[in-house]
């Protein structure tokens, strides 16, 4: 085991010393793993929040190539986005043979995933994962187990299926429909049992010989019907219809919550526009330094909002674009905050990454935080300064970088930026699963986040 893992291990988890020492065991036998399975190894840990996991150490094997091209170590992972590892993990049990699901290049790459236990309970998962070579193989199992179905009755299964199905023979008649189907139609309106009626009484359906799909209403109902050409002896194609009334309801409820939110959204933001006027204006009356100061700073947050929903306040999207949203924060904080004699040059670079909205919030108060700290303590006594925003996403992982070069300050409990800082450190932990890293000295602060979205 190396620094590297070493450092994983207390960064992200809450794992002690005795568990590190047994999972040493294991990575030190990674590599030869990877060799003799002809695969990809990986342990994976739970990270402290409990909602991700983490890639506390890895092996690529040497005689044949790796699924990646790419060092995944030290990746933060979403449970959802790894079953098998989520499966493994919270029921102690093996899981083989399933899809890998968060893969660069959408390669075909299957795992197996085994717990690692110490003391009754799991602490690591171990990963091997294997790019799938014959992908004819599943096919030819498909046509085996189909052979063998072809003895089976078409009936005896679709008497089991949810949706109602009929089969239809070379007049056009139904020549079969099962329990489900009965009831659909005894509930669309129809008196007499389907069963040997013209398809044309029930359904238009195409003459095309081909697979279709049609929706269509009836008696307050949608219906959606699959048409499924058979060609077999005594039946033409099959029915399968299923009954997506609710689905529509649905969905046009859900168009008008999303118009509601919209408005909502409005209402927010001439809500908050008129409260930062407010502040403005008191702070513009103030009798002292000090409540001038704070009526600016309370202004500036309820700005960094504003600057979030400004975002997607025009669009249905409740996913916002950081990096616009970043340079509207950074531009109305240093208009005003910054002190009339300071000039600031202030750059924003890297990637556009789009957030949800919750997290574009926290997000945009931590941003709002790092560059009010930077206008107000890291320029002190001089006319110039510089403030640099770096936006940085890889496969799962995205890092902002908010650096300075100013004076520095000094990282304890006494320091004026301590407390504000342990905010923000809780704010990027608890809503943004990451980790805040301060870097600070006499050529200025270097301070860095990072989330999963």
């Amino acid at each position: 085991m190396n620094d590297i893992n070493y450092r994983l291990f207390h960064k992200y988890t809450n794992l002690d010393e005795e568990e590190i020492a047994y999972l040493e065991t294991y990575i030190d036998k990674m590599q030869m793993m990877a060799d003799q399975e002809k695969a990809d190894v990986f342990i994976d840990c739970e990270t402290y929040t409990g909602k991700t996991t983490v890639i506390v150490a890895e092996a690529k094997p040497r005689v044949v190539p790796s699924a990646y091209k790419e060092q995944l170590l030290g990746m933060l992972i979403k449970w959802k986005n790894e079953p098998a590892l989520d499966r493994t993990f919270h029921l102690k049990l093996p899981t083989t043979g399933v899809k890998a699901l968060q893969v660069p290049d959408n390669r075909n790459v299957v795992q197996s995933a085994f717990p690692i236990i110490f003391k009754e309970k799991v602490i690591a998962v171990l990963i091997y994962e294997k790019i799938i070579e014959d992908e004819n193989k599943n096919s030819e199992d498909d046509a085996s187990s189909l052979t063998k179905l072809e003895s089976v009755k078409k009936e005896d299964l679709l008497e089991f299926i949810r949706d109602a199905a009929v089969l239809v023979d070379h007049q056009n008649k139904i020549c079969y429909r099962n329990r489900a189907a009965k009831v659909l139609f005894k509930s669309l309106g129809y008196i007499d049992d389907v069963l040997g009626m013209y398809v044309g009484n029930l359904w238009c359906v195409p003459e095309s010989e081909e697979a279709e799909v049609n929706t269509f209403n009836i008696s307050r109902h949608t219906l959606q019907g699959t048409k499924i050409p058979m060609n077999s002896e005594g039946v033409r194609y099959a029915l399968i219809i299923e009954d997506i009334t609710n689905v529509v309801l649905l969905e046009k409820e859900n168009n008008k919550l999303k118009i509601s939110y919209k408005e909502l959204k409005h209402r927010m933001k001439n809500s908050l526009q008129l409260v930062s006027g407010i502040y403005d204006e008191k702070a513009s009356k103030a009798k002292s330094v000090e409540a001038a100061q704070a009526y600016k700073e309370a202004a500036g947050r309820l700005m960094s909002v504003l600057a979030t929903l400004g975002g997607s306040i025009d669009s249905f999207q409740d996913e916002v674009e950081i990096r616009e949203m970043i340079k509207r924060i950074c531009s109305d904080l240093i208009q005003t905050e910054a002190s009339s004699y300071l000039s600031i040059d202030f750059k924003i670079e890297g990637d556009e990454i789009q957030v949800s909205g919750e997290r574009a919030v926290t997000i945009g108060l931590v941003v709002n935080e790092l560059i009010h700290n930077a206008l107000k303590y890291a320029f002190k006594n001089r006319s110039e300064g510089k403030i640099r925003v770096d936006i940085k996403k890889d496969e799962v992982n995205s890092t902002i970088v908010v650096e300075d070069d100013g004076i520095g300050f000094a990282l304890n409990e006494n320091s004026k930026n301590f407390s504000g800082l342990e905010l923000i450190s809780i704010m990027v932990s608890e809503r943004l699963d990451g980790e805040l890293i301060v870097d600070t000295g006499s050529s200025g602060t270097k301070v860095q986040f990072d989330f999963i979205e």
